[in-house]
């Protein structure tokens, strides 16, 4: 079981960090990544987070933080809830 940090806005400039037990729940990042023609270390490198960053908010290791969930989903052209959105 792993554990995932991610980070909670408060609102006024704080935040809180979470850990979560378990696996966070898949995301759509590979798939709208790969359509897009993109590697893992270009998206990266766009969003302005390291390519290890990446590999793990991709692989749900790690939850991103808001400012960067936006950034991904900007490069990516789809919106965040596009990214994390649950099967219906």
């Amino acid at each position: 079981m792993q554990t995932i940090v991610g980070i909670l806005p408060l609102g006024g400039g704080k935040s809180a960090k979470i850990r979560v037990r378990g696996v966070y729940k898949e995301n759509k990042i590979r798939f709208y990544r790969e359509y897009e023609g993109l590697s893992q270390r270009e998206v990266a490198r766009r969003v302005r987070i390291s390519s290890t960053e990446m590999s793990n908010i991709e692989r749900g290791v790690k939850l991103p933080n808001v400012i960067t969930a936006i950034r991904i989903a900007k490069v990516l052209r789809v919106t965040v809830e596009a990214l994390w959105e649950a099967e219906k």
